[in-house]
Protein backbone atom coordinates (compact mmCIF):
# COMPACT_ATOMS: atom_id res chain seq x y z
CA UNK A 1 0.00 0.00 0.00
CA UNK A 2 1.25 3.47 -0.88
CA UNK A 3 0.81 6.01 1.91
CA UNK A 4 0.58 9.58 0.66
CA UNK A 5 -0.37 11.31 3.84
CA UNK A 6 -2.30 10.25 6.87
CA UNK A 7 -5.57 10.08 4.91
CA UNK A 8 -4.70 9.01 1.36
CA UNK A 9 -3.83 5.37 0.59
CA UNK A 10 -3.61 3.61 -2.77
CA UNK A 11 -3.03 -0.10 -3.13
CA UNK A 12 -0.34 -1.41 -5.44
CA UNK A 13 -3.02 -2.50 -7.93
CA UNK A 14 -4.71 0.90 -7.83
CA UNK A 15 -1.36 2.55 -8.48
CA UNK A 16 -0.79 0.21 -11.42
CA UNK A 17 -4.21 1.14 -12.88
CA UNK A 18 -3.45 4.83 -12.33
CA UNK A 19 -0.18 4.51 -14.25
CA UNK A 20 -2.01 2.95 -17.18
CA UNK A 21 -4.62 5.73 -17.03
CA UNK A 22 -1.82 8.31 -17.12
CA UNK A 23 -0.44 6.60 -20.23
CA UNK A 24 -3.82 6.91 -21.94
CA UNK A 25 -4.96 3.28 -21.87
CA UNK A 26 -8.67 2.47 -22.07
CA UNK A 27 -10.37 0.33 -19.45
CA UNK A 28 -10.33 -2.64 -21.83
CA UNK A 29 -6.63 -2.20 -22.53
CA UNK A 30 -5.87 -1.94 -18.80
CA UNK A 31 -7.90 -5.09 -18.15
CA UNK A 32 -5.97 -6.97 -20.82
CA UNK A 33 -2.57 -5.78 -19.54
CA UNK A 34 -3.39 -6.66 -15.92
CA UNK A 35 -5.27 -9.92 -16.67
CA UNK A 36 -8.41 -8.67 -14.92
CA UNK A 37 -11.96 -7.90 -16.07
CA UNK A 38 -13.25 -4.52 -17.22
CA UNK A 39 -15.50 -4.58 -14.16
CA UNK A 40 -12.48 -4.91 -11.87
CA UNK A 41 -10.74 -2.03 -13.66
CA UNK A 42 -13.84 0.12 -13.10
CA UNK A 43 -13.86 -0.84 -9.43
CA UNK A 44 -10.20 0.17 -9.08
CA UNK A 45 -10.87 3.46 -10.86
CA UNK A 46 -13.82 4.19 -8.57
CA UNK A 47 -11.62 3.54 -5.55
CA UNK A 48 -8.91 5.79 -6.98
CA UNK A 49 -11.42 8.61 -7.54
CA UNK A 50 -12.75 8.23 -4.02
CA UNK A 51 -9.31 8.10 -2.43
CA UNK A 52 -7.97 11.08 -4.39
CA UNK A 53 -11.30 12.94 -4.15
CA UNK A 54 -11.52 13.39 -7.91
CA UNK A 55 -14.22 12.87 -10.56
CA UNK A 56 -12.29 12.04 -13.71
CA UNK A 57 -9.26 10.30 -15.10
CA UNK A 58 -7.54 13.60 -15.84
CA UNK A 59 -8.19 14.96 -12.34
CA UNK A 60 -6.90 11.73 -10.79
CA UNK A 61 -3.67 11.84 -12.80
CA UNK A 62 -3.11 15.55 -12.10
CA UNK A 63 -3.70 15.08 -8.36
CA UNK A 64 -1.42 12.02 -8.31
CA UNK A 65 1.35 14.07 -9.92
CA UNK A 66 0.76 16.96 -7.52
CA UNK A 67 0.86 14.59 -4.54
CA UNK A 68 4.00 12.96 -6.00
CA UNK A 69 2.29 9.58 -6.30
CA UNK A 70 3.20 9.54 -9.97
CA UNK A 71 6.23 11.07 -11.60
CA UNK A 72 6.06 12.05 -15.24
CA UNK A 73 9.51 10.55 -15.79
CA UNK A 74 8.15 7.13 -14.69
CA UNK A 75 5.39 7.10 -17.30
Amino acid sequence: MIELDKQIHLTVRQLEVLKYIAKGYTNSEIAEKMYITDHTVKAHIGAIYETLKTNSRVQAVVKAIQEEILKISDL
